[in-house]
C-alpha cells in the first residue's frame, strides 16, 4: 500500500461567502449531542439530573455559520429539546434535514447503532454523521455495518466544514483529512478508516466566541446545572490540548496546548454578563493553568475590571503546578470551586500510569485551598492494572486526611480503546470483553469490573468503605456542609445530596443523620453502601430503594 498523505488546505479559501451562502440556501443540518441520552430507568433513579450547555456542538454550529452562512442549524441536546430516542426520530423525521451529524461518547454505543438505522429509515438521502469521543482509530471495526456516512475523529470545525463543502458541491469528500468514509470501496482490511490523519487544528483564537442563540438557555436555566445551582451560566473554553501522557486518557484536542488570550477570554466573559446575565461560569479546558502566567493574567483582568462573576473549575486545573500566591489570586477572581486529581496516592502508579503528579506538593496545594473556604473537590480511581488491593486500601486511607474537601470522588477506572491504559490492561491479562463493557457506562456508574488482581467482591466492599468511611465521616460532612452554605440555599444543597446518593432528602439534618448511622464494621460498611447506592447499573443484587 503506498504512503497516504494528508490533504492540508482543501477548499476552505476558494469562493466567496455569498457563493457559498446561494449553494446552502434551504438546507438544514441538525446536530444532536447524545452524551446525555441514556436509559430512562437511570434517569428516573436519580432525584436530580444535572445538565449542561452542549458547547461542543455549538462551537461547531458557530463556526460553520461563519461561512456557510445562510445555513439553517438546529441543535438537539436530551432533557432539553428531547427526552427519548422515540422522540428524537419523530422530531428528525418531521425536519429531514440534508445533514445530520451525533456526538457521540462510550456509554452511547447501545443506542447509536438503531438509531442510525432509524435515521436512515426516515432520511434516505440525508447525510449521516458521528463524531465526538467516541470516534477513534482503534473502534473503527464497531462502524461497520452502521448507516453512517462518515465518522469524524477529534476536533471537528475544520473538517465538517471542509465535508459540507464538497457535498454543496457534489464533489467526493474522501480524501478530507479527520474523516472516516463509511463505504466498502474505502475500507482498508474490511473496516473505514481515517486514510489522511487527522485535519490540521486551528488557531483557537480564531473560532469564536459560541453562540448562545444557537440553544434555548431559558430550558437550560430551569434545571440545576454542574454546580448544583440554577443560576444563569455559561460553559467556557480557554485553551484546547493537553501536553500530558496520562495513559487512561483520550486525545482529542491533541498534545500541543492552543491558547485563547487572556483579552479574547474575558472579552467572552462580558460579553455573556452583558447578553445572558450570567453571575457563574464554569471552565472546561483540559488544563487552564498550564501557562501559569496566561492564567494569571485573566484573573489580573478579572480583578482590575472588576467583574463579578462566580467561577468553577469542574477540572481543569493541574494542581502540582501551583503555588499559594496562584490560589490566592483566583480567590480574589472569583473562583468558589476546583477539582484536584490525584487518581493515586502511590508514587508506582502515577509513573505507571504516566501522570506523574508531584504527590506531597498536590497534596499541599489542596490543604492551602481548603483554608480559603471554596468548594474543593477531589478525584481518585481504582482499578488499574497492575493495582493491589494494598494499594486500595492506601488510597482510602490517604483521602482520610481531607478534612475540609466537600467531595472526595472515587470512580471504578473506565477503559477506552484508544488508550494506552486499554494496551496495559491487555498486556496484564484482563478479559477484553470486560475492557469494553467498562466503557458503556458513565463515569459515575460504579459496575465492578474485576480486574486480574481485584476481585468483583472486593471492588464492592472499597466502594462501600469509600462512602462509609469517607464521605460519611461526620467530621469531613459537617465541613463539606457548611462550606457548601457559604455558596449555595439549602435546597441547592439537598439537591446535590439526593443526587449524589440517589435518594430523595427533604432537609438538612436529613442528611446529617446518614453519619450518625455510620459504624465501623464491615459488616456495616456493607449495609450502608447498599443502602445509599441508589444510582446502581448493572447490579439487580444491590437494593436501591
Amino acid at each position: 500500500m503506498s504512503e497516504l498523505v494528508q490533504i492540508k488546505g482543501h477548499d476552505q479559501s476558494s469562493d466567496s461567502i455569498e457563493f457559498w451562502a446561494e449553494k446552502a440556501k434551504g438546507k438544514k443540518l441538525m446536530l444532536i449531542d447524545l452524551a446525555n441520552c441514556e436509559d430512562m430507568l437511570i434517569k428516573k433513579r436519580r432525584s436530580i439530573n444535572v445538565y449542561g450547555f452542549p458547547i461542543g456542538i455549538m462551537s461547531l454550529a458557530t463556526y460553520l455559520k461563519r461561512f456557510l452562512t445562510t445555513l439553517e442549524i438546529k441543535l438537539m441536546d436530551f432533557g432539553i429539546e428531547y427526552s427519548g430516542e422515540e422522540e428524537l426520530i419523530e422530531i428528525i423525521k418531521n425536519e429531514k434535514p440534508d445533514f445530520i451529524g451525533f456526538r457521540a461518547i462510550s456509554a452511547n454505543l447501545r443506542i447509536l447503532g438503531p438509531l442510525l438505522s432509524q435515521v436512515r429509515k426516515h432520511c434516505p438521502d440525508s447525510l449521516i454523521m458521528v463524531g465526538g469521543p467516541y470516534v477513534s482509530e482503534k473502534n473503527t471495526d464497531e462502524f461497520v455495518g452502521t448507516d453512517a456516512d462518515a465518522f469524524f475523529i477529534g476536533e471537528a470545525e475544520a473538517s465538517l466544514l471542509e465535508v459540507l463543502k464538497r457535498v454543496l458541491k457534489n464533489k467526493d469528500y474522501s480524501d478530507v483529512s479527520g474523516v472516516a468514509v463509511n463505504k466498502k470501496e474505502h475500507y482498508v482490511d474490511g473496516k473505514p478508516v481515517f486514510r489522511f490523519g487527522r485535519m490540521d487544528l486551528i488557531e483557537f483564537d480564531n473560532l469564536g466566541f459560541p453562540s448562545y442563540n444557537l440553544v434555548n438557555t431559558d430550558e437550560y436555566y430551569k434545571s440545576y446545572n454542574w454546580g448544583y445551582s440554577r443560576n444563569k451560566y455559561a460553559l467556557m473554553e480557554s485553551t484546547r490540548g493537553c501536553p500530558y501522557s496520562c495513559t487512561y486518557c483520550h486525545v482529542i484536542f491533541g498534545k500541543k496546548t492552543r491558547y485563547r488570550s487572556p483579552e479574547s477570554v474575558v472579552d467572552e466573559i462580558k460579553t455573556l454578563i452583558k447578553d445572558q446575565n450570567i453571575t457563574d461560569l464554569f471552565f472546561t479546558d483540559d488544563i487552564f493553568n498550564i501557562n501559569k502566567k496566561r492564567a494569571t493574567k485573566i484573573f489580573d483582568l478579572i480583578i482590575a475590571e472588576k467583574i463579578k462573576i462566580r467561577i468553577h473549575f469542574p477540572n481543569g486545573l493541574r494542581g502540582d503546578i501551583m503555588d499559594e500566591v496562584f490560589i490566592d489570586k483566583m480567590v480574589e477572581a472569583g473562583v468558589i470551586s476546583v477539582a484536584y486529581a490525584f487518581e493515586t496516592p502511590s508514587a508506582r502508579m502515577q509513573k505507571y500510569m504516566k501522570k506523574n503528579v508531584q504527590l506531597e506538593k498536590l497534596t499541599k496545594v489542596v490543604h492551602y485551598t481548603c483554608t480559603k473556604g471554596i468548594m474543593v473537590r477531589l478525584f481518585f480511581m481504582y482499578g488499574f492494572p497492575t493495582e493491589t488491593e494494598e494499594d486500595v486500601n492506601y488510597t482510602l486511607e490517604f483521602m482520610k486526611q481531607f478534612k475540609h474537601v466537600v467531595s472526595p470522588y472515587f470512580f471504578a477506572l473506565k477503559y477506552y480503546r484508544d488508550t494506552e491504559m486499554y494496551e496495559q490492561a491487555q498486556e496484564q491479562g484482563f478479559n477484553i470483553s470486560t475492557l469494553d463493557n467498562s466503557a458503556k457506562g458513565l463515569y459515575t456508574e460504579f459496575q465492578f469490573c474485576e480486574t486480574p488482581l481485584l476481585s468483583k467482591e472486593f471492588m464492592k466492599k472499597v466502594h462501600f468503605r469509600w462512602l462509609s468511611e469517607i464521605i460519611l465521616d461526620k467530621e469531613r460532612f459537617t465541613n463539606a456542609l457548611e462550606i457548601q452554605k457559604k455558596f449555595h440555599t439549602e435546597e441547592e444543597i439537598i439537591a446535590y445530596y439526593s443526587s449524589f446518593f440517589g435518594k430523595d432528602f427533604d432537609s438538612l439534618d436529613s442528611i446529617l443523620k446518614l453519619c450518625k448511622e455510620n459504624k465501623t464494621t464491615q459488616k456495616q460498611e456493607e449495609i450502608i453502601g447498599q443502602k445509599l447506592t441508589g444510582n446502581a447499573i448493572d447490579r439487580p443484587e444491590i437494593e436501591t430503594n
